[in-house]
């Protein structure tokens, strides 16, 4: 007897847990609005509810963003000479004998969108030498200080060759004479027609730009190593949606 009394506990037991397993599944499958009661599921004429029951259910979405990738190789320097004796130098295998020269630097477009470019930048100088305005460079024939005008130009360009950067020319971005820092242009070249390269697999994805300047070359101190003109240039790229 007492090993059935076990055996009758243990099949209770199995079967209360059961129970409560099934009311716990079913409970959610029911929807009850706010007037009635969920143990109160028959009319009152002792039949069952003719309601059919509901069952809600829905999916979520959740967005991804497909983003261009922007890559770009930008030079880190470039040279300027300024050369008020006219002395002559080389560039690679050219001769030159220009007051004033900037090689014209190329960068190129790699991304896979159009991507508007906007230009900033800012001279700093050593020694003696002042950036100013090109009609305060020199304008007379008696001597003065040592003055150099600067100005930036950048362009869209269909090639890397230098020469041909220097020979299509571009939009100019004058050294502002009012900024104490040495800035160019007012704050970016970027207004409502902005600088703007092409995908790396379409043409004119070639950026480029070099500055041009006049120099004193009468001046009432002799030029000397130590005087020396420094520009930084920024550059800011903005990936372009594509127009529909």
């Amino acid at each position: 007897m007492k090993g059935m009394t076990i055996m009758k506990f243990k099949k209770l037991l199995s079967l209360a847990v059961a129970g409560a397993m099934i009311l716990a599944m079913s409970v959610p499958a029911f929807a009850f609005d706010n007037n009635t009661s969920n143990s109160d599921t028959s009319s009152g004429s002792g039949s069952e509810s003719s309601e059919p029951e509901t069952v809600e259910g829905g999916i979520a979405y959740a967005s991804e963003i497909q983003v261009p990738t922007i890559d770009i190789d930008v030079p880190t320097t470039g040279a300027v000479m300024l050369n008020p004796y006219r002395l002559g130098f080389k560039i690679g295998s050219d001769d030159h004998d220009e007051a004033f020269y900037s090689a014209p630097v190329v960068a190129t477009n790699k991304s896979d969108c159009k991507v508007d470019v906007a230009v900033s930048a800012k001279a700093s100088v050593e020694g003696d030498v002042v950036i100013t305005e090109v009609g305060d460079v020199q304008s007379t024939s008696d001597p003065g200080p040592k003055n150099v005008h600067i100005d930036l130009v950048v362009n869209t360009v269909t090639g890397t060759d230098a020469t041909t950067v220097a020979a299509q020319g571009g939009k100019t971005i004058a050294f502002n004479a009012k900024d104490t820092d040495y800035g160019f242009g007012t704050e970016s070249y970027d207004d409502a027609t902005p600088i703007t390269l092409n995908p790396g697999n379409e043409d004119a994805n070639y950026l480029g730009f070099q500055l041009t300047g006049t120099i004193n070359n009468n001046t009432e101190e002799v030029w000397a190593s130590t005087d020396k003109v420094s520009v930084a240039i920024v550059l800011t790229f903005t990936p372009q949606p594509a127009k529909t």
